[in-house]
């Protein structure tokens, strides 16, 4: 058998691996009033006391309650339809429904979006449930999670949208957003520039390597046709620049070599360095604009090379 001390410091560690240095725990006396001011004739006990959750937190705009249990088979206990029971021997007992009880309070008190997490065991084996508390909701049971990471200020929002809300994880609607993006490059390189496959994407590549070193570059996609000065220059050297820079870290230079001579058609290309009557500009210029205004955000978090991968 577990001992509750020992899962405590277990959770407050965890806690403090997502930011949370100093949760609040038991009177949280310490926490701000309005948290303070809710648990008063909150007791999981017999309702009239003051409540004493073993932790609670504030992420972002959300309340997120902990109760643990040293013994692992006192995570949950769900009632005959299959809710959270919320009887005084199961909130007492069991550690996402005293969880949730406090969850309760705090969405009725604070009208404010609450998540109740139970623990129950030891490090080396614990079981993790989740709840999701609204004003005037039933409590939600959740999947089941390995660490508190979701709870952390910078994730929060998003595991809100997906376990909740039921929305897609970010990098999937990233990932739909580019092939949509995609599906417009691919019509606007056959239409504008001829090109062929091969060529389509490793144009993509080249501009996002040019844009990551230089953001600025779009507004130097003029439409010159000087020698040295045209578009696609411009696009190749700042690729180019990437390449050769620490950030690239591609190891041997042999390999930056064939990656350069399979750019070099874009200074060449006629199609993409001549103004398009219809465009109003180059169709490089025009590119480059697509992949700056709607992919290149999204390329900082799914890398320059899966984005590529993508939009081929």
């Amino acid at each position: 058998m577990g001992n509750e001390k020992s899962t405590d410091q277990f959770v407050r560690d965890m806690l403090r691996e997502i930011g949370h240095l100093r949760p609040w725990e038991q009177s949280c006396s310490d926490a701000p009033a309005y948290i303070y001011e809710a648990l008063e004739g909150a007791s999981k006990s017999d309702g009239s006391g003051r409540g004493k959750p073993e932790f609670v937190i504030e992420s972002g705009e959300f309340i997120v309650v902990v109760e643990d249990k040293a013994r692992f088979e006192d995570s949950l206990l769900l009632d005959d339809e299959g809710r959270v029971a919320l009887d005084v021997p199961s909130r007492v007992r069991y550690a996402l429904n005293g969880a949730v009880h406090y969850a309760k309070i705090f969405a009725e008190k604070t009208n404010k979006k609450v998540f109740a997490v139970g623990i129950a065991g030891t490090e080396s084996h614990y079981d993790m449930t989740v709840a999701y508390v609204a004003p005037r909701l039933e409590p939600r049971v959740l999947d089941r999670l390995e660490t508190l990471t979701p709870f952390a200020a910078e994730n929060i929002d998003e595991y809100y949208r997906v376990a909740v809300l039921g929305e897609l994880p970010r990098e999937e609607r990233e990932v739909r957003e580019i092939r949509k993006v995609a599906a417009n490059l691919h019509e606007g390189m056959r239409n504008y520039a001829s090109l062929e496959n091969e060529n389509k994407a490793t144009l993509v590549s080249a501009i996002l390597l040019a844009l990551k070193y230089r953001p600025e570059l779009l507004d130097d996609l003029a439409g010159d046709q000087r020698n040295g000065y045209r578009d696609g220059e411009k696009v190749y050297n700042a690729a180019k620049e990437f390449l050769e820079s620490p950030e690239a870290d591609l190891g041997p230079k042999q390999k930056i070599g064939i990656m350069l001579d399979r750019f070099s058609f874009i200074k060449r290309h006629v199609l993409l360095n001549q103004r398009n009557r219809d465009l109003g500009k180059t169709p490089l210029r025009h590119f480059t604009e697509i992949l700056d205004h709607e992919v290149f955000e999204v390329v900082s978090s799914l890398g320059v090379r899966r984005a590529g991968e993508l939009l081929r």
